[in-house]
């Protein structure tokens, strides 16, 4: 069983364990400062990079933006006793005592083998392993106040007798931080999904907070690390306030988008639409209903749509029903594909009521086409696609009488015919949407 038995260094998903740490401790508040460096930071002779440069910002921008640099700093200000308390505090580097068979711990060093750098690349997710289980149960006392809770196989049990149902008692293993760090944590890991790396997700209909991790996979012979593998996660909860789930999705080797925000946050996006749509979850009464913004958008799209394909010979929507098309264009509450990857989800505690078991579940990729434009128009000149919605990117060829075939969501990452390339009425024309973030 992967919830337990896999090994993986979290990456930057234990960034929140190190914000936890840092403000239950009162040395740092989500608004101060701190200084990225400019994507670039020497400690112990190496040098430490972040994936976007930053100058000085604030400690909830450099949990949103994921700053390894930011962390990497900041950590220091605790005692390394003090550091590794909490870590163990919250469960790893020990099994979690659900009673799975090989279980694993992880990887926590003592403090005695702890080199010049190594509090600063724990803060960000390295030099430790943790398996799923871990991850999520951490994740649950953010999500409930503060509570670890040790998890659950069996709920409870009837002895074949229906209304006799014989519980299995929730069991709080400690308090691993205060109310109102659990809130401010909580704060902070929103702001990744509503303007930080996982931004492409953010939904009208629930606040949702999370967030995203990648690292690079260790090779368990020579213990360096795979350059060019990596595991991609997005360690999520919802709704906000009070939430009813917590769900950790990992990628084992993604083959297209190596970024957490890229492939796993899609996916969690993706189980809580699903969660939402069934009036028998409890996430399904926290939904909101579609704004009028949304409405109208959809609206708009749909006469757009109708009279583009209504001034062509070719039937609308080829292979696409319009309620699909509208999905995947509308940018704030578009359907989530996984690459065709299967996604391992780990689901732990949230409340002390509630017990979630693990889910795994296949995500395919979708293919549809269009006709764009009409087809009696002259030829043209390949326009720059990249980076915009498939909205955008319809608009831009309406006038060109091109036979658009598309697959996966998000952005366009890669166009057929490429930019500048002389093109003809008809001729086929393929986009490719991935997610960026």
């Amino acid at each position: 069983n992967q919830a337990v038995v896999k090994v993986y260094e979290p990456g930057s998903t234990f960034k929140s364990i190190t914000a936890t740490a840092l403000m239950e401790e009162k040395l740092i508040k989500p608004q101060d400062t701190v200084d990225g460096e400019n994507g670039e930071y020497k400690l112990a002779g190496e040098t430490i990079k972040d994936t976007h440069p930053h100058g000085r910002i604030s400690f909830k921008d450099a949990l949103a933006y994921s700053s390894n640099i930011c962390f990497a700093k900041v950590a220091t200000r605790m005692k390394a006793e003090t550091f590794y308390k909490y870590i163990r505090s919250f469960g790893f580097g020990m099994k979690s005592g659900i009673g799975l068979p090989a279980e694993e711990g992880g990887v926590l060093k003592n403090i005695a083998n702890w080199s010049g750098r190594t509090q600063s690349t724990i803060a960000f997710g390295h030099e430790i392993s943790a398996t799923p289980m871990q991850v999520a149960m951490a994740f649950s006392a953010i999500a409930n106040g503060g509570l670890l809770m040790k998890p659950r196989i069996v709920r409870g049990w009837n002895n074949g007798e229906p209304n006799n149902l014989e519980e299995n008692p929730t069991r709080i293993v400690r308090r691993v931080m205060s109310e109102s760090t659990s809130v401010l944590v909580k704060s902070m890991l929103k702001a990744v999904i509503d303007y930080g790396t996982a931004a492409d997700i953010k939904t009208d209909r629930m606040d949702l907070a999370g967030k995203t991790g990648t690292a690079e996979k260790i090779d368990a012979v020579t213990g360096h690390y795979v350059h060019g593998l990596f595991n991609s996660s997005f360690v999520g909860m919802a709704p906000v306030d009070h939430p009813d789930i917590v769900c950790l999705v990992l990628l084992d080797e993604p083959s297209l988008l190596k970024y957490g925000g890229q492939s796993a946050a899609p996916i969690f996006r993706e189980i809580v639409d699903r969660l939402m749509a069934n009036p028998e979850n409890p996430l399904a009464k926290h939904a909101k209903a579609e704004n009028s913004d949304l409405t109208t958008s959809k609206n708009t799209i749909t006469k757009t749509i109708s009279k583009t394909t209504s001034s062509s010979n070719e039937p609308p929507m080829a292979q696409a029903s319009m309620p699909d098309l509208i999905g995947q264009m509308d940018q704030s509450h578009e359907p989530i594909q996984g690459q065709g990857s299967i996604a391992s989800i780990e689901k732990s505690h949230v409340a002390g009521n509630s017990s979630i078991p693990s889910v795994t579940t296949s995500i395919a990729s979708s293919a549809n086409s269009i006709t764009a434009g009409k087809k009696n128009i002259g030829a043209g000149i390949m326009p720059d696609l990249n980076n915009l919605t498939l909205r955008d990117a319809l608009q831009k060829l309406k006038n060109l009488g091109l036979e658009v075939e598309y697959s996966g969501n998000g952005r366009i990452i890669h166009q057929e015919p490429n930019m500048g390339a002389n093109i003809r009425p008809g001729q086929k024309c393929s986009l490719t949407l991935g997610w960026t973030g």
